[in-house]
């Protein structure tokens, strides 16, 4: 009788290590998406922040800069100046792409997207590039 009983003393010691070792696992990945995917809908809300004001903002055909300098802002600080911090932890005016369709020197519509932005999670680093993308009929004033 002894001789079973210890055959299967480690049992219950070795089946919570195996199956806390494959739920660790699963739950990290989990939690990898789930961050990976919090980060992408900031960043899509963003991103619709920067393409609506693009869409509507005056525009100045002698002065392109100031106006892709602006969206650029509003899509990482969320203000048309620079601010202090970012509404997306680690992303940088640098991230953010603001492509104008020009018509005779007038936009007909602009795209806002997000480039080379990574999030580093548990296991790895996603890397969006091209995406989130919003692109947004002109709408606004636009001066010679």
């Amino acid at each position: 009788m002894k001789s079973k009983h210890r055959r299967r003393r480690g049992n219950a010691a070795l089946e919570f290590a195996l199956t806390w070792a494959a739920c660790s696992v699963m739950f990290t990945g989990i939690f990898q998406y789930g961050w990976s995917m919090f980060i992408y809908n900031q960043l899509q809300t963003s991103v619709a922040n920067g393409a609506t004001y693009a869409a509507t903002a005056n525009f100045s055909a002698s002065d392109t800069t100031a106006f892709t300098d602006a969206v650029k802002n509003i899509v990482v600080y969320g203000q048309t100046t620079t601010g202090t911090s970012p509404l997306v932890s680690g992303l940088g005016t640098s991230n953010v792409n603001v492509n104008l369709n020009l018509s005779g020197g007038y936009p007909t519509d602009v795209t806002v997207s997000i480039s080379s932005f990574s999030v580093n999670a548990v296991f790895g680093t996603q890397t969006f590039t091209g995406k989130p993308r919003v692109t947004i009929q002109y709408m606004g004033l636009a001066t010679p």
